[in-house]
């Protein structure tokens, strides 16, 4: 049986090593801010009034007249309904567009997709359903079925933890990634995300259980995939 999987949207990210944990050092592909630098984010819309850190600003290569542009450029198409509130691009085309005028310069910044299955979009909009609107919840209402296409590599499946407004934690954040491979038969890759996934429900039955102590907000399985153009 063919189970769909639907977008969640497009990340920009700027991979970096962990910081903390028993693998700190690990440089890991998860969109999570709590671990990488989100290119694209909420600093980008002027109205939501976050500031960037003086680390970010130099990281990414920041001046006052690029972050006026950038967000001149974000105001812009979130007032004419192109995205959404947040850090999950709706296509492709937005994210390259985006990158290309602002960070073509930094060879680091990549750009991912994130997928739900079927029944974990079902899930979320459950989740969320009394919740305003954001991006990656615009995305997948919008029920875009994933294509598999050369442009698009998968490289592993991520756990994250997502909270009203659609940032988003890893289980990287909770220093349990042995502790999960271990338990559940898994593996991890190359870009420190599991290859394969065993146990669906019994992972996602255990992330979302009180007792094993991660942030308390709905956790799901997602896939996730590397932009090769």
């Amino acid at each position: 049986m063919i189970h769909n999987y639907y977008s969640a949207g497009y990340f920009i990210v700027q991979p970096k090593p962990l910081d903390f944990g028993t693998e700190k050092g690990k440089i890991t592909h998860t969109c999570s801010d709590c671990i990488n630098t989100l290119v694209f984010d909420f600093w980008c819309m002027s109205f939501a009034d976050m500031n960037l850190t003086e680390k970010n600003i130099q990281t990414l290569q920041l001046t006052k007249e690029k972050i006026q542009d950038i967000r001149n450029w974000t105001d812009l198409h979130f007032n004419d309904g192109l995205i959404g509130y947040g850090s999950a691009l709706p296509s492709l085309d937005l994210a390259l567009s985006f990158k290309n005028i602002f960070f073509e310069h930094i060879s680091n910044v990549g750009i991912y997709s994130i997928y739900f299955s079927e029944s974990e979009t079902i899930r979320f909009l459950e989740d969320f359903k009394n919740d305003l609107e954001f991006s990656m919840k615009d995305n997948l209402l919008k029920k875009h079925i994933e294509i598999n296409t050369s442009e698009e590599h998968f490289i592993g499946y991520d756990f994250i933890g997502i909270d009203a407004g659609g940032s988003f934690h890893s289980f990287y954040c909770h220093d349990i990634a042995i502790k999960l491979t271990e338990k559940f038969s898994l593996k991890r890759n190359l870009y420190g995300l599991f290859e394969a996934i065993h146990f669906e429900n019994e992972i996602i039955q255990y992330l979302n259980a009180q007792e094993t102590g991660l942030t308390p907000v709905p956790w799901y399985i997602v896939k996730v995939k590397q932009i090769t153009l």
